[in-house]
């Protein structure tokens, strides 16, 4: 198996790992649901702004560096099947972006 499709793989995992750490962290940690009075969530979010920085940068900074490592493991993988022209074809490549714009 080659390094990139190992990569791809954990790339994978982490993407959906962090979302749910992502989920699980903003409705338990910050429980903005909770509270009613707006003057008191934005305190609350205050309150946890370290946390919602960490927060962000896992799910959304990191996760777009694994989403583009993920992205060239697909591609490498379907690479000799992108060029016949059936469907399945047609709808990868619109999904990875390769489709052509003429």
């Amino acid at each position: 198996m080659k390094t990139l499709q190992k990569f791809g793989g954990f790339a994978a995992l982490y993407l959906a790992v962090a979302y749910i750490v992502g989920m699980i962290g903003f409705l338990t940690v910050v429980n903005v649901s909770g509270v009613a009075d707006p003057v008191k969530k934005v305190a609350l979010m205050a309150d946890n702004l370290a946390f919602l920085y960490i927060m962000y940068l896992i799910v959304y900074v990191v996760w777009g560096i694994f989403m583009v490592v993920l992205a060239l493991a697909l591609y490498e993988r379907f690479e000799g099947q992108l060029t016949s022209n059936n469907a399945d074809s047609d709808r990868l490549r619109y999904i990875l972006g390769l489709r052509d714009h003429c």
